[in-house]
């Protein structure tokens, strides 16, 4: 998401494409997508054991 404006080049044989950006966004630092992910809205961090994961997240659900 924070490559844009791709160019894609086909090889000689044609069973490949070559793939490019000509522009990257800067527009948030600290805030890429690309090598990071998308920050999610609720964090499942280590105070939520492993077998309880589904009833943190219903409770999310029901909240909102």
């Amino acid at each position: 998401m924070d490559i844009s404006n791709m160019h894609f080049v086909d090889f000689p044989c044609k069973d490949l494409k070559l793939g490019y950006s000509l522009s990257k966004s800067l527009r948030i630092p600290d805030m890429e997508v690309d090598q990071k992910g998308i920050q999610p809205d609720f964090y499942i961090d280590k105070t939520i054991k492993d077998y309880d994961w589904v009833r943190f997240t219903e409770n999310i659900l029901k909240a909102n």
